[in-house]
């Protein structure tokens, strides 16, 4: 069902344990993965571009982990094996340049590398797939979720803004999150009625795009969230569930912890500028990375730094829970993914789990 044994090229990785073909959420990581190392690349050559000197050496990270994640991933069919190719190859020069700290031809290069062309592979693989109910293909394919639906919405916005392309896209949006939907079995009957309702109203969005009616397209956008189905996930299954553990788990607990830091501290920043309800916000993301936290069983290699950074977060909880934004601010300062992003990569590349 899953094209797990469609043939690969010369030019592929070697073939990977049957353990990594079995799961197909480890796909769907490293995809996101891609994706968003991919964007983080583009960003920082232009920060670098803008004269933060210290964004060349984070780009050069992007890429190395880019490359890490290229050479440990076997992709599930020979589409996304090619388009991962071309990514791959096309990242090479980029971090050539960002070595020889040329400018002018790391942004040459990095304007010619994008995801497009593999994830329309990567939604044609899993367009099919059904049943998917690993709890790391669940996260995964949650954050899947959440990812597309923040990108409709804006693309929603750029069409109203005057942006005719963006419609085309926000249906592609729109299609990619019904795929989503379909193909995950949700862990909890409240987290499958969730899924099931936001599922029928991004229906309603794509509907109302391919009609080309703005305004209903706008209304519709603006009652899409996911905010139901994110206390489903997280109240119901994560912070009910014991400890488990699973390299593909792994992969997913780490892209969620990356996306909650950053929220966490971006919502702590806005509460400092006025913003009173950014402070509850924030207290649910430290909440959430309490319980992501006490969800997964860390392979012994991440472990000490992941137990190091979970000790972060309580003093950030406590400061939000008392309403002292001083002692928050302080409390977030020594929260960093830092550490665990190098242990987890560090671990992806030797992980024979991995490869």
């Amino acid at each position: 069902m899953l094209g797990m044994g469609s043939p690969l090229s010369a030019s592929s990785s070697p073939p990977a344990s049957p353990s990594v073909q079995a799961q197909p959420g480890m796909t769907m990581c490293a995809y996101l993965d891609v994706v968003r190392n991919l964007g983080d690349l583009k960003q920082r050559i232009s920060q670098w571009e803008r004269g933060d000197a210290s964004s060349r050496g984070i780009a050069l990270e992007k890429a190395e982990r880019l490359e890490i994640l290229f050479a440990v991933t076997q992709w599930p069919t020979a589409q996304l094996t090619a388009e991962a190719n071309v990514v791959k190859n096309g990242v090479e020069p980029v971090r050539a340049a960002l070595e020889a700290e040329n400018l002018d031809a790391a942004k040459q290069a990095a304007t010619q590398v994008g995801d497009h062309d593999l994830t329309h592979a990567f939604y044609d693989w899993l367009e099919p797939v059904r049943g998917l109910s690993t709890p790391g293909a669940r996260l995964v394919g949650y954050l899947d979720v959440v990812r597309n639906l923040g990108d409709l919405k804006e693309r929603v916005a750029r069409w109203g803004a005057g942006d005719g392309d963006s419609r085309g896209i926000a249906v592609e949006k729109a299609d990619r999150l019904g795929i989503l939907f379909t193909s995950i079995d949700w862990p909890t009957p409240r987290a499958t009625a969730e899924a099931t309702a936001l599922k029928a109203a991004v229906e309603a969005v794509r509907v109302a795009l391919e009609a080309d009616d703005l305004e209903t397209t706008r209304t519709l956008a603006a009652q899409a969230s996911d905010h139901d189905l994110t206390h489903a996930m997280y109240d119901d299954w994560i912070g009910g569930s014991g400890r488990t553990a699973g390299t593909e788990l792994t992969a997913a607990v780490y892209l969620d912890l990356v996306r909650n830091i950053g929220d966490l501290r971006d919502r702590i920043g806005q509460w400092e500028r006025g913003d009173a309800s950014s402070r509850g916000i924030a207290l649910e993301k430290a909440e959430r990375l309490e319980r992501l936290f006490a969800f997964l069983q860390w392979p012994g290699p991440v472990a000490g730094t992941a137990t190091g950074l979970a000790m972060t977060i309580p003093p950030v909880r406590v400061a939000l829970e008392a309403e002292d934004l001083d002692a928050a601010l302080v409390a977030v300062a020594a929260v960093s993914d830092h550490d665990l992003t190098h242990a987890f990569y560090d671990w992806m590349r030797g992980s024979s789990d991995w490869q």
